[in-house]
């Protein structure tokens, strides 16, 4: 197997935390590599002999994107995701919205915090106020974590703790 693949070093005086969680990801990227019998030229090879179908199922998802679309706009039919796309953008769009929002509520709960989505967190950052206010109060079953493959509950924890107190 000749795949290789290079993390990124952290920067100078890096916290221990973070050593672990790199060391414990490059432990995962060489588990991974050596799942592939071809080598490295054998992938581009693959790659660049499947570029021009991968073009074309491209724009044909494209073009399906573009219909649906149309199609929930004309019919206003919308799923949650939708929703939640549209609320981050009227948000960024229109401060006034979103200061209305954010001096409405003094602190918000968020329940069950390890199914949150990145577009749930988004939304939450926006109306946070630069993390002043509203307050969050998290709620979160760390052994269900979405990131416990990568890290262990008290790394987690402490990330989070380190993005939010800064």
């Amino acid at each position: 197997n000749n795949i290789s693949v290079t993390i990124p070093r952290l920067p100078n005086n890096s916290l221990e935390d973070l050593k672990n969680i790199k060391a414990s990801i490059s432990k995962k990227v060489s588990e991974i590599s050596t799942l592939s019998s071809l080598s490295y030229e054998e992938l581009i090879n693959d790659y660049k002999n499947t570029e021009k179908y991968n073009k074309v199922l491209i724009n044909i998802l494209k073009e399906l994107d573009k219909r649906v679309k149309d199609y929930k706009d004309k019919n206003n039919i919308y799923s949650f995701n939708d929703i939640s796309k549209l609320a981050i953008k009227l948000v960024k769009e229109h401060d006034d919205i979103r200061k209305q929002i954010t001096l409405k509520f003094k602190e918000i709960m968020i329940d069950e915090y390890q199914d949150t989505s990145d577009i749930q967190e988004e939304f939450i950052n926006l109306i946070c106020n630069n993390n002043c206010y509203p307050r969050r109060c998290i709620i979160c079953l760390r052994k269900l974590s979405k990131l416990r493959f990568f890290l262990s509950e008290e790394q987690w924890v402490y990330l989070y703790y380190r993005h939010y107190t800064n």
